[in-house]
């Protein structure tokens, strides 16, 4: 019963309460996700220009 009550007041509002519990989830899928497509790119020879693009684009 404690927990639920911490719980219950530690979100405040029902959209802050789900957002604060589904953004650590979302980072990870995030980087999980970029951090396959930058492996790929590495390694694929498809991916070299435009690899080399956004390397120039974002530096």
């Amino acid at each position: 019963m404690a927990f639920s009550n911490t719980v219950k007041h530690s979100s405040g509002s029902r959209t802050g309460g789900r957002l604060a519990r589904l953004f650590p989830s979302l980072l990870l899928l995030l980087a999980m996700a970029a951090s396959l497509w930058m492996s790929w790119a590495c390694y694929s020879e498809l991916a070299d220009p435009l690899w080399h693009l956004l390397h120039l684009e974002w530096w």
